[in-house]
């Protein structure tokens, strides 16, 4: 009886976990995609990526685009064309223009912050560092000149399709006329075959009776007499 009490106190005092030493934990499984694990460590970090960056400026329409895109490439290349030069490492943000065609659209301040712009060194102004790396800048006019190019690409591609599906839906209305066409040239072909066995013996039926008539009918007879010449006197 002792021995069942003992047995039973330590089956109470034993702890759960003491069987569970040996069985192996389940399985870690993502709960996010990589892009998504990826986007919470870039905004947790505070930055943006260059893919992400392209994206953005991908969200604009296209004329805004094709503007934006012009304007900062030029902004970019006058910086790398003239390191030296002052006045093209600042950018007034508040510039009419400038905020209008490119500034407001989505996606270009996360370009000029990878690019290496800093809106923290003069109120007012976006400007690039006397020390700051010009590779990023050139990097900025490479990603935007390759996007530009994927683009273009994707358009004509689009463009090519458009009209291929157009000559597509053509070809079955000019393949019906074609076909009608040459139905009408048999059949009227055929007729001609038909009726011209029998209007050959009536043409010639018409000509010969009226050859007939012609011989029937005498020609009019030629007068004897001649006009009498006056006398003289």
């Amino acid at each position: 009886m002792a021995d069942k009490q003992a047995k039973l106190t330590a089956a109470l005092r034993k702890r759960p976990s003491d069987d569970d030493d040996d069985v192996p934990p389940p399985p870690l499984v993502p709960t996010r995609r990589p892009d998504e694990i990826k986007l919470r460590k870039s905004n947790l970090n505070g930055t943006t990526s260059w893919e992400q960056c392209l994206a953005l400026l991908e969200l604009n329409l296209l004329h805004e685009y094709a503007v934006c895109v012009e304007t900062l490439t030029k902004m970019l290349t006058n910086i790398t064309a003239n390191p030296s030069e002052p006045k093209f490492r600042r950018i007034r943000a508040s510039n009419p223009s400038f905020a209008a065609k490119v500034y407001s659209m989505t996606g270009a301040p996360e370009l000029f912050t990878l690019a290496g712009f800093k809106d923290t060194v003069e109120e007012g102004f976006l400007v690039l560092p006397d020390g700051a790396d010009l590779a990023l800048v050139q990097r900025a006019i490479d990603s935007l000149a390759a996007q530009q190019a994927g683009r273009r690409e994707e358009e004509e591609k689009q463009r090519q399709l458009r009209l291929r599906r157009e000559r597509e839906a053509r070809e079955p209305t000019l393949a019906l006329a074609l076909a009608l066409a040459q139905a009408l040239t048999l059949a009227l072909a055929q007729a001609l075959t038909l009726a011209l066995p029998l209007a050959l013996p009536l043409s010639l039926t018409r000509r010969a009776r009226h050859g007939c008539r012609r011989r029937a009918t005498p020609p009019p007879p030629r007068s004897s007499t001649q006009p009498s010449r006056p006398t003289r006197a």
